[in-house]
């Protein structure tokens, strides 16, 4: 399979970004977001292992062995987008998915909305618009969205004491609190492939992210969604970023 380029322009619209461990998906991923595609975008992928193949003059790889919340904020950095969409390495987006994004964010007009689509997992729906259980009363959070890029960097994008999972809804609820809306898209279908596969070792250390956020937003006395993050919120330093995790260190220490 060849990358079927298309999306290069002067700058991207969208820089979508991500943590990548599934070098074998990235020409399935990457033909998917081109497919009858005119928007400029980027891919930016961050990971410990290096393609050896010819990669899209908008598919750029970041060499890196911290944990996956840091590979995605690096991305985030580096990227030249005014969206940005964090996304897995083994998705796969359905037809004009950027074209229909586009045309929903141009409507909107709202730089503090972020807007999501429905999200699957091996090609089965899942519950994309949906409140947590664990914190009562708490917005509708999803799993998959996109992001003003200059709202994320003005939050400070990802809290460093998340290791892998659960980050988003920690950026969802701080765009709300500034008055964001999260827009649920449904002609639009972004699909992870190999979630089933690695479901056991995410829950290993996506427990420790789950109890962090409820220690962010759920109100210690009863449970219910806070007016207030809890906790102040502690971004990534510049210094050493690709280097070395930085917070919270992962349970499993597969990452320096």
């Amino acid at each position: 399979m060849d990358f079927k380029v298309s999306g290069i322009g002067k700058e991207p619209f969208f820089s979508l970004i991500g943590a990548s461990i599934h070098l074998d998906k990235w020409k399935l991923c990457y033909n998917s977001i081109s497919n009858k595609n005119n928007i400029p975008f980027e891919l930016i992928f961050v990971g410990p292992y290096t393609p050896n193949f010819k990669l899209p003059t908008n598919l750029r790889f970041i060499r890196s062995n911290v944990k996956p919340s840091q590979c995605v904020e690096i991305a985030a950095r580096k990227a030249k987008g005014k969206y940005l969409f964090p996304i897995a390495d083994d998705v796969v987006l359905s037809s004009r998915f950027l074209n229909k994004l586009y045309e929903h964010i141009e409507r909107i007009k709202d730089p503090l909305s972020f807007f999501s689509p429905i999200f699957k997992k091996n090609y089965i729906k899942y519950i994309y618009n949906k409140k947590l259980k664990f914190i009562k009363e708490c917005p509708k959070v999803s799993c998959v969205s996109i992001y003003n890029a200059k709202k994320w960097r003005e939050i400070g994008g990802i809290d460093r004491n998340f290791v892998a999972t659960y980050w988003n809804y920690d950026i969802q609820f701080r765009l709300y609190k500034m008055g964001g809306n999260n827009i649920f898209i449904k002609n639009i279908i972004c699909n992870e492939l190999t979630y089933n596969k690695n479901k056991k070792h995410l829950n290993r250390y996506a427990s420790y992210d789950k109890r962090f956020l409820s220690t962010l937003w759920r109100n210690s006395q009863n449970k219910y969604f806070s007016k207030q993050r809890q906790l102040p919120f502690k971004p990534f330093f510049d210094k050493r970023i690709k280097k070395k995790s930085q917070g919270k260190m992962d349970p499993l220490k597969r990452w320096k």
